[in-house]
């Protein structure tokens, strides 16, 4: 496992590097506005891609954890996908009829029509390729895929940096994004094909896995309400130009993200196997070492980050986007929680209680609807963000409490407690070191992350948090 979670983590580290490096050019060509513009297609996008899935991509990963093994789950397999890429199809013709209507709704534009219309052509293209990567997931490929898709990643941050320079243009930008994701979309495809050959479409054999499936899909939905439904709240109460501001300080507070996808998106189809297997025992341990890790990593990652955020904004943003500073604090620590549900949710999946699951994600999304009513029209871009914080801090709360009941792992608190004191320890480190030398460029900026990050293995080591053996042991289990 340790080496699959490399090969993701470094992919994954430049996936979520790519962001950053993409701000200052996105927050220079773009106006707050237009900023705002491409932020609600890429929150549209993350609404209707789990819808057009219909949780596919995890039934594959669930029910293909020993692979391949005969011509009728290759079958299944390229059936599934057919399926989803028609009712792609059918999505992106209703959004071509209805478009003045979704212009209206995504942007409060009805004239930015055109806009919704290449948010559902994508919407296609990202279908496929997420669709795909199930393959590479439940066959262990992780470097073949590592590769692909950290070049997809460059290939999209050439496009989102050249082209708002020298275009300063939303619409040729995403016209590029969807050719170079088309394009690695195919090579996933090609790469299967070559591996599975191809047995051919029959329909009959999907039922079991939409079952599995469906729903999941209104799990998908209502974290959607939880993660990004503050967006649309504050078109409408605020404008695009708000919208545009908080996305830019969301997008900081979205390095959180590189201290979980690593672990979860290898965690699964692991866990998978191995209860397949009947080995209950070893997937409580795995689930347990996955979250103690990554509470070594987080806590101080979300601090740290809150404690930095005002010389980062300024940084990498143009002075338009200040105002996503006030934001970084809320969203970090709402991230923070969001990793810690993402590991304990695969925990519950593989009980096949989706039902259940599914109830839990309606209260967190209703909650979050709620608490976005009653502040963002108060507090705008801070009341979203504490809106989310709260919403994610239920629903980690919930999905860890059932994850540790049902599969019987412990914590060991005192480590964390340990690991809470080094992370303020680092921070009042870092408050000396910024008073007495100030961060005044990119050099310094980082300089001071790895002061931190130095300060901050050593408190563990000093605190016995972290052993050395520990980390020899990491490989093995």
């Amino acid at each position: 496992m340790l080496s699959s979670v490399l090969w993701i983590a470094l992919s994954r580290i430049v996936l979520g590097l790519t962001p950053l490096l993409t701000l200052p050019a996105l927050t220079e060509g773009l106006s707050p506005e237009w900023y705002g513009v491409w932020a609600q297609i890429a929150t549209t996008l993350s609404f209707v891609v789990p819808l057009v899935g219909m949780g596919l991509d995890t039934a594959v990963i669930r029910y293909f954890a020993t692979g391949f093994a005969d011509e009728k789950r290759v079958r299944d397999f390229y059936s599934m996908g057919v399926f989803l890429a028609a009712i792609a199809l059918g999505f992106l013709a209703i959004a071509a009829v209805g478009s003045r209507f979704l212009g209206s709704l995504m942007f409060s534009k009805p004239d930015l029509a055109t806009y919704s219309v290449l948010a559902f052509i994508w919407v296609l293209i990202q279908g496929i390729y997420n669709y795909a990567i199930s393959f590479f997931r439940v066959t262990g490929r992780m470097r073949t895929y590592a590769v692909l898709d950290a070049a997809n990643g460059l290939t999209a941050a050439f496009v989102m940096v050249f082209i708002p320079l020298r275009y300063h243009s939303v619409a040729l930008m995403l016209e590029g994004l969807m050719a170079g994701q088309a394009m690695f979309a195919l090579a996933f495809l090609l790469f299967i094909y070559r591996q599975l050959g191809f047995s051919g479409i029959s329909f009959k054999g999907i039922g079991k896995y939409l079952k599995y499936g469906l729903p999941l899909v209104p799990n998908s939905l209502f974290l959607w309400l939880v993660n990004s439904s503050g967006r649309y709240f504050l078109t409408h109460y605020r404008g695009l130009a708000e919208v545009g501001v908080y996305a830019a300080g969301f997008t900081i507070a979205n390095v959180m993200t590189l201290f979980f996808m690593p672990i979860s998106f290898v965690l699964f189809p692991v866990i998978s196997k191995l209860w397949e297997e009947g080995r209950k025992d070893k997937v409580a341990a795995m689930v347990a070492l996955a979250n103690q890790w990554y509470l070594i990593l987080a806590i101080p990652g979300a601090l740290g980050l809150s404690f930095l955020a005002e010389p980062i904004v300024g940084l990498l943003s143009a002075k338009e986007f200040s105002g996503g500073v006030e934001v970084i604090f809320w969203l970090a620590l709402a991230n923070l929680f969001y990793g810690l549900y993402q590991i304990n949710l695969y925990g519950t999946l593989l009980l096949q209680k989706n039902i259940r699951l599914t109830g839990l994600f309606a209260l967190a999304g209703i909650l979050n609807v709620g608490l976005n009513l009653a502040l963002i029209p108060t507090l705008g871009n801070q009341g979203a963000a504490i809106g989310m914080l709260i919403s994610f801090l239920f629903l980690a709360g919930m999905v860890f409490l059932w994850a540790r009941r049902a599969l019987g792992f412990h914590l060991d608190w005192a480590v964390n407690f340990k690991v809470l004191l080094s992370a303020l320890m680092m921070l009042a480190a870092l408050w000396l070191w910024r008073s007495r030398y100030p961060i005044k460029g990119a050099l310094t900026l980082a300089g001071t992350i790895m002061l931190a990050a130095v300060v901050y293995a050593l408190l563990l080591l000093a605190s016995r948090a972290v052993r050395i053996d520990d980390l020899k042991n990491i490989s093995k289990k």
